[in-house]
């Protein structure tokens, strides 16, 4: 995941889940968030990307470097 900074889109029964790299200041990949969100009917996977990537870019804005994320 890490290696290809690459989105991931999961459905379970009730539930999306949304695995979105988190980047630092450079836009290297330092982490991977999950986000799990319950599902609505006519969900689409692209839909569920744009509901989660609001939680990751706030995520990345409080993580400027991996040195944060060890502290």
């Amino acid at each position: 995941m890490l290696d290809h900074g690459s989105t991931y889109y999961g459905k379970d029964s009730g539930s999306v889940s949304v695995t979105m790299p988190v980047r630092d200041r450079n836009g290297d990949c330092i982490a991977a968030a999950r986000v799990i969100m319950k599902t609505f009917k006519g969900q689409t996977e692209k839909n569920a990307v744009e509901r989660a990537r609001p939680v990751v870019q706030e995520i990345q804005a409080r993580v400027q470097s991996i040195q944060d994320l060890v502290e």
